[in-house]
């Protein structure tokens, strides 16, 4: 029986094949052109006001999944004055190193602040907004609905309106 390397030749071939792909599995996940993942599920902590005051639970809900290619957004807010405001929306999003795709599926909005009634928006809007990254933080506007701007950082994500409020929230593990 012939051998087609000297078992010698035959290892070594071996180790050099095994050593390049570990050396471009490790160029391709360390590609700083390709954005840090957003997957995860967020849980509203607490909503900073202009004022200085923060909403907490029970005053402010919220839950925020991204998965791989779909994101789940719920929130709830209650004034002052006991009126309330909520927005449950599903989208289809994509995010690239160069910019944040959003599809709207479903958009439910109950605006009982602004005294408006139930407003359902059933898909077909398609946005995208610019990102940014720097030291693993990834940021960018969410660009449907007046949504805010957004900040990932690790396990927590801020989310600013100018002049209207800064939400904190954080990676349900």
């Amino acid at each position: 029986m012939r051998r087609l390397f000297p078992t010698g030749a035959g290892l070594w071939v071996l180790a050099v094949g095994f050593g390049l792909i570990a050396a471009l599995q490790e160029v391709r996940s360390a590609d700083p052109q390709s954005p840090p993942s957003i997957e995860g599920t967020y849980r509203l902590v607490y909503r900073e006001q202009p004022d200085g005051q923060q909403l907490k639970y029970p005053r402010i809900h919220g839950l925020l999944t991204y998965g791989k290619d779909f994101r789940n957004f719920n929130v709830y807010w209650m004034n002052e004055n006991k009126k309330t405001f909520s927005m449950t929306y599903v989208a289809k999003y994509k995010l690239d190193s160069q910019q944040y795709h959003e599809e709207s599926l479903y958009c439910l909005i109950l605006d009982g602040i602004n005294d408006q009634g139930p407003r359902y928006d059933l898909g077909g809007i398609k946005k995208s907004s610019p990102i940014k990254i720097e030291d693993g933080r990834i940021a960018f506007k969410l660009p449907l609905y007046n949504e805010p701007e957004v900040v990932f950082d690790g396990d927590k994500m801020i989310a600013t309106r100018a002049g209207e409020f800064v939400d904190h929230w954080e990676r349900v593990k």
